[in-house]
């Protein structure tokens, strides 16, 4: 790895610093001011973002409701976040990267990243696998949305992420959750709708972070009107294919027994409740 003498320098990443920027920006300037810094941060074009966010919200969030691009834009609205900053440090302090594969310098993030640190990758370097931690693909989201409204692993950390980390395997043999990958859900009049809320202020930062007098933030073109786009509903087919996948990944050929021994236990819980609640006779 060739560098600069980075000796004394520090890198800190936290995906909470930009919830800290939001809401306590004073507090976070008030921190880092007596330093020479630098703050780097990568962003994402909204309706790409919109779309990244409600599927996290869903994964590990507990989120029951379809996406509602009001309650979104409370939490991506970056741009005014960024343009708050100004009344608290200049410009130079920032990096803004648009995370868009054309603009990230060698092709690449962890290229682009390192370039922002003073650091160019060598022979050695080794980029980790391309599918890490991937976007759940539409019916899959749709089944992890399911799962949470009927709060079957509600409380239990240990059994959302088991869960989740299967739907992913799922999405991954479906081809899809891989960087860049087309898996927006919103349709094409939502996506122009969301750009269109945020064309003025992305102009403004691509001006005065950038020095991109164009004021174009994002380059990848925008979505074209898709006529046959509809909002992803979890057929019967769906469920048991998901279903079927989770069984078989982990029970391998015994997915059945284990599925009958599953629906026998439901089935006696059910009737056990059904008889607890019931009122006495002649009650």
């Amino acid at each position: 790895m060739r560098s600069m003498d980075l000796s004394r320098n520090i890198v800190l990443s936290c995906e909470d610093f930009y919830n800290m920027l939001r809401r306590f920006p004073d507090r976070f300037f008030s921190v880092f001011g007596e330093f020479e810094y630098r703050v780097i941060c990568y962003v994402r074009r909204q309706d790409v973002l919109f779309s990244s966010t409600y599927n996290q919200l869903v994964k590990n969030h507990n989120n029951t409701q379809r996406p509602v691009i009001k309650q979104l834009a409370k939490l991506c609205d970056f741009s005014s976040v960024l343009l708050g900053c100004l009344e608290y440090a200049s410009a130079d302090r920032f990096m803004i990267r648009p995370y868009e594969r054309q603009q990230f310098a060698g092709g690449n993030i962890y290229s682009d990243f390192l370039s922002c640190i003073g650091l160019e990758p060598d022979d050695e370097w080794v980029c980790p696998e391309p599918v890490v931690n991937p976007s759940l693909c539409p019916e899959a989201l749709e089944f992890r949305r399911i799962v949470n409204i009927l709060e079957m692993d509600a409380g239990n950390m240990k059994a959302k992420f088991f869960i989740n980390e299967l739907l992913a395997k799922y999405t991954v043999s479906k081809g899809m959750g891989k960087p860049f990958q087309e898996n927006n859900i919103f349709s094409y009049e939502e996506r122009m709708q969301i750009l269109n809320m945020y064309k003025d202020k992305n102009e403004q930062i691509a001006k005065i972070f950038l020095n991109r007098e164009d004021g174009r933030l994002f380059y990848d073109p925008v979505p074209e009107n898709d006529p046959g786009f509809q909002e992803t509903e979890l057929t019967f087919k769906d469920a048991v294919d998901i279903c079927k996948y989770m069984l078989e990944t982990q029970y391998g050929s015994n997915w059945e027994e284990e599925l009958l021994k599953s629906l026998i236990k439901g089935t006696i819980d059910r009737l056990l409740d059904s008889q607890a609640t019931a009122p006495p006779p002649g009650g």
